[in-house]
């Protein structure tokens, strides 16, 4: 039995052209994927900026109106409110609301900020 070694070089040689091929294709795939990894990463640390700030201005905005329904509630005391039919009720409603949505903020504030904290890293090969 006769080995062609010319054949057998030749299919080796095939052989690794497709392997080299396959390898480059998992590079590209590999260098897509970090890229994308790299965006959401970033897209992630936007979010926790962008909730961080929504919460701040509105904690901002929170305290700027107790201030405020203060202030009114004591220039009605003041005056004696001759009218007993003012109700401040509602108020006391919308700032309760504005105490929960300040709760629910911080809580995605923080959330964002874990994931964020806890963003994948790339690996290159």
């Amino acid at each position: 039995m006769r080995i062609d070694l010319k054949i057998m070089f030749k299919d080796i040689y095939n052989s690794l052209e497709r392997v080299e091929r396959k390898l480059d294709f998992i590079m590209a795939t590999q260098a897509d994927l970090d890229a994308a990894v790299a965006s959401l990463t970033t897209t992630v640390g936007d979010l926790a900026t962008t909730v961080t700030t929504l919460g701040t201005d509105a904690n901002t905005a929170l305290t700027d109106l107790q201030t405020q329904i203060t202030d009114l509630n004591a220039k009605l005391a003041a005056a004696g409110t001759p009218d007993e039919s003012i109700d401040t009720t509602a108020i006391a409603a919308v700032v309760t609301q504005l105490n929960t949505l300040s709760t629910t903020l911080q809580a995605a504030d923080a959330q964002a900020k874990t994931i964020a904290g806890s963003a994948p890293t790339t690996t290159t090969a």
